[in-house]
């Protein structure tokens, strides 16, 4: 059978019989199901209906114990059960999600993330954005930006990385009453908090939230005489549209860190490090 999308679903991900992404807690118990001997858990003990979902043999190396685990859609969820670990013996277990959005949730438990185990893990795109746009970024309050309405492309998920292109002049930059010393450079990194949907004027819209704005932003001079990136379609296409730029992460990732040192401290943008996508 041809395998369909269905726009009212979730990303098509095709794994094992399963077609679309998980929805809910019931998705991501099912993909468990499909993954439980490839994560490490070799033995499923008990599924039950009450805190914790499910007690199961971990297996570590040579290493094996019994942790109880938690399912969550994302990871945040697991702050309703923050009082229930009282008592709890092993404390720490694991919470098993599809999306991974609460840094501290490691406090408490170790997390796995299965989108990056049925090979949808986060994805990286670049926006080009305009001075009249560039305001309603800078001037937004802080509220507000963790939780924004923005053009991205329709192919985006819950969970990619929006690099945006501060494109324009400085004519149009005074025009708009923006800085024009940021522009032609990314500064703001957003995360994509929504599944996006069809805009008749922007193409699709989905609602993010700011994770950082750089101090030091990798301005054009910089990615145009790099030597991976200066050869990169979207580089040569001088950085218009909406493209995916997932396979040179790595590379700006590099650059911003070597501008920007003290984000590598930051839990939020932390867990985009090349390494762990």
């Amino acid at each position: 059978m041809k395998p369909i999308w269905n726009p009212d679903r979730s990303e098509l991900i095709e794994f094992q019989g399963v077609r679309h992404a998980p929805e809910n807690e019931m998705g991501v118990v099912l993909l468990f199901a499909k993954l439980h001997r490839a994560l490490g858990f070799p033995v499923v003990d008990v599924i039950q209906p009450q805190f914790p979902d499910c007690w199961a043999v971990q297996t570590r190396g040579k290493k094996t114990r019994r942790v109880w685990i938690e399912f969550e859609y994302a990871s945040h969820s697991f702050r309703s059960h923050l009082r229930q670990l009282r008592g709890l013996r092993p404390k720490r277990g694991v919470v098993i999600c599809w999306r991974h959005d609460w840094p501290d949730c490691q406090w408490y438990a170790d997390v796995i993330e299965l989108r990056r185990h049925v090979g949808a893990g986060c994805r990286v795109w670049l926006q080009s954005t305009r001075p009249e746009y560039q305001e309603l970024m800078d001037g937004a309050p802080f509220r507000q930006k963790n939780r924004m309405e923005w053009s991205v492309p329709l192919q985006a998920r819950p969970g990619d990385l929006v690099l945006m292109w501060r494109a324009g002049t400085p004519t149009m930059a005074r025009k708009y009453g923006v800085d024009a010393t940021r522009l032609q450079c990314i500064a703001n990194i957003y995360e994509v908090t929504s599944l996006p949907k069809p805009r008749r004027r922007f193409g699709a819209g989905a609602s993010v939230r700011q994770l950082v704005l750089l101090k030091n932003p990798l301005r054009w001079g910089a990615i145009k005489s790099d030597p991976v990136l200066r050869s990169a379609p979207w580089v040569l296409a001088q950085m218009q549209g909406r493209p995916e730029v997932t396979a040179y992460w790595w590379r700006i990732y590099e650059l911003i860190l070597q501008l920007n040192p003290k984000i590598e401290r930051d839990r939020r943008i932390r867990r985009f490090r090349p390494e762990s996508m």
